[in-house]
């Protein structure tokens, strides 16, 4: 585990709330979120539940559990190193197997196999029975899901390194570090990985394209330019950047959102979205995500509107998923909240879990939603007749 120095502040979920308010003067999560009348337009079903152990520690909000599919399991784990394969048609328990290590990221599968990051920072190989292939100590935390290609796994620590490790022996094949601000986020965004490059964005507030092969800086982009620098400003690049239409997306929590050109690093625009919770990627658009409420469609040409939807201030959303040519998003209060992806007008605002946040996923082409109170469902959405 990484020692930190003590002029380096690590800032939680909640405490970022105020912080956004303070950066943009704008509505924030902080904001009261109005009681929401659901039009009613489509209908979830549940198709079965089940639970996933304790879920997420209450008390950390910078778990990254994730969903896995391994043939036709659905593969999960809670913080204790609960792992549970679940038939994925009929939700019944098909493998339960206690890790040896507390859970901080994962579990992932590939190429038939798990890894976990354990909140030691120990990178956790396993083989499909779940017997060890290698572990990797890091020393530090890792918060951000890893990126992967079929020859190594490339990590982002919160330390201020980008790893990457050989999948065949778990051995060190470069690193890339950076030097810390004096006040970060406790989140981390994922490596995304390209045929040539590995895109990660960092809490300097920069994004930065590395070589795949060496690890060399290629080009990099500071996504906090237009903000103040005092070092009671956050600049993190805590969410995934992604690609669509040859460019990189990527944003600030202070707010700047940049479509940059993937093979050059040139800034093809810019524009502020306040705090962004998450970005998806479509055949010519982007869905952001802000933490105040704001949901937006943008074109990748230029960042402009295709559309804006405003009435989910306050409630904490999650990052965007697509199902069925809806927009479906979570957030803090157990809601499950479904958009017209043509328009981004409400269909449906529906509790699904009491006291707990959600965030749907999407796999093999069903919905999910993982509870931090450890509940799974499995969901079906459809339009109502009329």
């Amino acid at each position: 585990m990484i020692k930190y120095s003590k002029q380096v502040l690590l800032v939680s979920l909640i405490a970022l709330t105020s912080a956004c308010t303070q950066i943009d003067k704008k509505p924030s999560v902080a904001a009261s979120a109005k009681e929401l009348v659901s039009p009613e337009k489509v209908s979830v079903t549940t198709l079965w539940a089940n639970q996933i152990g304790s879920g997420l520690n209450p008390t950390r909000r910078d778990n990254n559990l994730e969903l896995s599919i391994m043939g036709k399991n659905l593969v999960s784990s809670d913080v204790k190193g609960k792992l549970r394969a679940l038939d994925l048609t009929t939700g019944k328990l098909a493998v339960e197997k206690n890790l040896t290590k507390p859970v901080a990221v994962g579990p992932l599968a590939h190429n038939s196999n798990i890894l976990y990051i354990a909140t030691d920072g120990s990178v956790n190989y396993l083989d499909k029975n779940l017997q060890e292939i290698w572990v990797y100590e890091t020393h530090s935390d890792i918060l951000a899901k890893p990126g992967f290609d079929e020859s190594a796994i490339y990590l982002h620590t919160l330390d201020g390194s980008v790893i990457a490790i050989g999948l065949n022996a778990g051995k060190k094949l470069w690193q890339y570090s950076h030097s810390l601000p004096s006040l970060i986020y406790r989140k981390s965004s994922s490596p995304l990985v390209t045929e040539q490059q590995v895109i990660v964005g960092l809490a300097s507030g920069k994004l930065v394209a590395l070589n795949k092969t060496s690890g060399n800086l290629e080009w990099q982009h500071d996504l906090s330019k237009s903000s103040k620098r005092e070092s009671l400003y956050m600049h993190d690049v805590g969410i995934d950047p992604i690609i669509s239409d040859n460019k990189v997306f990527a944003a600030s929590i202070q707010g700047n959102l940049a479509a940059i050109s993937l093979t050059t690093g040139r800034v093809m625009w810019e524009r502020e979205i306040p705090c962004a919770a998450g970005l998806f990627a479509l055949d010519s658009s982007i869905i952001a995500v802000a933490t105040n409420g704001h949901v937006y469609r943008l074109n990748v040409e230029d960042g402009s509107n295709v559309w804006q939807q405003e009435s989910l201030i306050g409630y904490n959303l999650s990052a965007p998923t697509i199902y069925k040519n809806n927009l479906v998003l979570g957030d803090a209060r157990g809601n499950l909240h479904v958009l017209d992806l043509k328009d981004g007008a409400m269909l449906l605002h529906k509790k699904l879990m009491h006291k707990a946040s959600i965030a749907p996923v999407v796999k093999n082409n069903q919905l999910f939603a993982y509870g931090t109170s450890g509940q799974l469902l499995a969901l079906d959405i459809a339009p109502n007749k009329g």
